[in-house]
């Protein structure tokens, strides 16, 4: 009896002290995982949300029963005829096969959302699957896919890899600028955003790799970073001409202007 009341103890003591240094480290985008099976995330103020994990697909759409079904879609290993040309991406043989691997590598058509978003992010974040974050291949550098296929990205790659593959779960994702010097996703599960991070090796359900997000505000998150820098920039050196300059390649940049009327400009500006 006193061996397993001291079982029973430690094994409370142990769980409340994963979750106390869990809360210690946590708070990382302002919070921590709490509860994987609902989805439950604990603010840094103690209050908690849960988000529950989101549709089995098969549920959703009872139609489409094969796996490959978004890849057939999508992808394609040879040039395709007719309108179908324009319709597909091109794949090399070992980025198909890759691809195909892991789409049969788990029952994603009768998983839930957050079960398929985890399983993506096993097979292609950075420390996981093999992969490792560093320059891919230059061979592979202008593939689709070539983290996937060579082990080696960047976070350029591992983002919008992350986003495809997810996609062809019937996952909602994309990459985006998530600083002036990196890439995250922005992946929707049950309704609401969330944000990934690929290039993290922490596993999936910790909150530097994944946590809930405010899709409009990440999306403004680069361009608010640039307009800081810049604004600081102009402050301390208020007679720079290349604020005037910035400006215009800021216009350019939102197709506000052409690069033959920037370069027109810049050109007299210049003189």
């Amino acid at each position: 009896m006193k061996k397993a009341a001291g079982a029973l103890l430690a094994a409370f003591l142990t769980g409340a002290g994963a979750v106390s240094a869990l809360a210690a480290e946590g708070y990382v985008n302002g919070g921590y995982w709490s509860d994987q099976e609902s989805m439950e995330w604990t603010f840094q103020d103690g209050t908690a949300e849960r988000y529950e994990r989101g549709a089995v697909f098969s549920e959703v759409h009872p139609e489409i029963t094969d796996p490959e079904y978004f890849l057939k879609k999508k992808y394609s290993t040879h040039e395709m005829k007719g309108s179908e040309v324009q319709e597909k991406i091109i794949l090399t043989e070992i980025e198909m096969k890759k691809l195909q691997e892991f789409l049969h590598n788990f029952d994603w058509i009768h998983s839930d959302e957050a079960k398929r978003a985890e399983k993506v992010y096993e097979r292609i974040a950075n420390g996981h699957s093999g992969n490792q974050y560093k320059m891919p291949d230059p061979s592979l550098c202008a593939n689709s896919f070539p983290t996937l296929a060579g082990g080696f990205g960047l976070c350029e790659n591992f983002a919008g890899e992350y986003a495809e593959l997810a996609e062809l779960t019937g996952l909602q994702c994309e990459a985006y600028d998530s600083d002036l010097n990196h890439r995250a996703c922005l992946l929707k599960i049950n309704g609401k955003w969330f944000r990934v991070d690929p290039t993290s090796s922490s596993t999936f359900f910790s909150n530097t790799a994944f946590c809930p997000a405010d899709y409009e505000r990440e999306k403004r998150r680069a361009e608010e970073a640039s307009k800081e820098k810049w604004d600081a920039y102009f402050r301390k050196y208020p007679d720079s001409r290349l604020e005037e300059d910035f400006l215009m390649m800021d216009r350019l940049a939102r197709g506000e202007i052409t690069a033959e009327e920037y370069n027109s400009w810049a050109e007299n500006y210049y003189k």
